[in-house]
């Protein structure tokens, strides 16, 4: 058995290696128990218990006898492995201080990892155990733990661990809920989001050719789906940013249409304008139009409100330092031959203002398309060795 998970996680590293980087990054945020720096495996009457040992050291606690230890050197990761004799039901419940007993189970055959703890924290009067990860495999026969099949172990654990990283990305981004996620699973509530996505570019797609002036569809549309704004941040619709004065006893201030907080803590607040204005003049020779400064006006009116009610930086950490952007327009005129060659002016332009960014509905839109295309590649065919 020692041999068999030590392939086990020499072969999942290297089929890691073989994922598109973001992808990567995605999965290494959930890190399985054999990719731990300190794994302990416990091979039981009934069952195996793999554990995370960096999160959960057990290996010294343990109230039961050790019958053999085996310790090996993996990818610059230690693997103990120990045999005990006790079930998976004695096991589980000196792992959760008494609070979970194990199902009992027919014997299977076939290779399997039917059932894990992960992230809890077990509290029973006094006592506390935080369970990094753990992850239960029923009984096999002995050709089941042959090193040969490992490949095949890890090409199963590593479909689990993406379908858990884009389930739990789908989650952040609200593309579905977290009770979804538990009712169905991590594939299932995947697909399901993935085809939410789908439609709701089609209705992007269907707002944008025939309703380009109705600039409140479209603040609703984000408002229901705003993972169309950001993946990875939180948007809040429609924060209120008072100035800290009042007029007839109503409180100044100004609404943005959105504020998006990103992981790395950073805010962005984001202005909605419709997709028929145009950012450029008409003629061979198209200048910015006066949205430009319109958007760099709206920046000077929340520097100012920022910076005169000092309770919005504890409100919203980091908003003094906020980014702006202004959502307007499409990707094409008539005076630029393509798209890219809009997009380039439009970058000069970008260059030239302070704090915002002007963006195109287009731009959104094939953002929109990119995401679709990298969940529905992840979540179908890809290289595992």
């Amino acid at each position: 058995m020692s041999q068999f998970l030590a392939a086990y996680m020499d072969s999942y590293e290297k089929q890691m290696g073989q994922l598109q980087q973001e992808l990567q990054e995605m999965v290494r945020a959930l890190p399985p128990c054999l990719m731990s720096l300190e794994v302990g495996a416990y091979l039981l009457r009934d069952s195996v218990v793999v554990c995370d040992e960096t999160a959960t050291p057990m290996r010294d606690s343990l109230p039961f006898r050790v019958l053999e230890r085996a310790r090996l050197g993996v990818n610059n990761r230690h693997l103990e492995v120990m045999k005990v004799d006790v079930s998976l039901n004695q096991f589980i419940r000196f792992l959760t201080l008494g609070a979970v007993a194990a199902k009992s189970e027919s014997r299977v055959e076939t290779f399997g990892c039917t059932s894990s703890i992960a992230w809890i924290t077990f509290r029973v009067g006094s006592q506390e155990r935080y369970v990094g990860e753990t992850q239960i495999f029923r009984y096999l026969d002995e050709d089941g733990w042959a090193p040969g099949w490992a490949w095949l172990a890890a090409k199963e654990s590593l479909r689990a661990s993406v379908d858990a990283a884009i389930a739990r990305l789908m989650v952040k981004a609200r593309l579905s809920t977290e009770e979804e996620k538990q009712r169905l699973g991590d594939r299932l509530a995947g697909l399901i989001a993935i085809d939410k996505l789908r439609r709701v570019i089609s209705q992007f797609e269907t707002l944008l050719e025939t309703s380009p002036h109705d600039e409140k569809q479209f603040q609703e549309l984000f408002e229901q789906n705003p993972y169309l704004l950001s993946m990875r941040g939180e948007v809040i619709p429609k924060p209120f940013l008072p100035s800290g004065t009042s007029v007839k006893r109503t409180k100044e201030g100004r609404i943005p249409d959105f504020l998006i907080r990103e992981p790395d803590g950073s805010l962005t607040l984001v202005e909605i304008e419709s997709p028929a204005k145009d950012i450029f003049t008409k003629g061979k020779d198209p200048r910015p139009r006066s949205c430009v400064t319109q958007a760099q006006n709206q920046v000077r009116q929340w520097d100012q409100i920022i910076h005169r009610n000092s309770s919005l930086a504890t409100k919203y950490p980091g908003i003094e330092y906020y980014k702006a952007r202004v959502i307007i327009g499409r990707s094409h005129h008539p005076a630029f031959p393509s798209y890219a060659s809009f997009q380039h002016e439009l970058a000069s332009v970008n260059e030239q203002l302070t704090r915002v960014r002007l963006e195109t509905y287009d731009v959104l839109l094939e953002e929109a398309h990119r995401t679709l295309s990298f969940f529905e590649r992840m979540s179908g065919v890809f290289p595992l060795g």
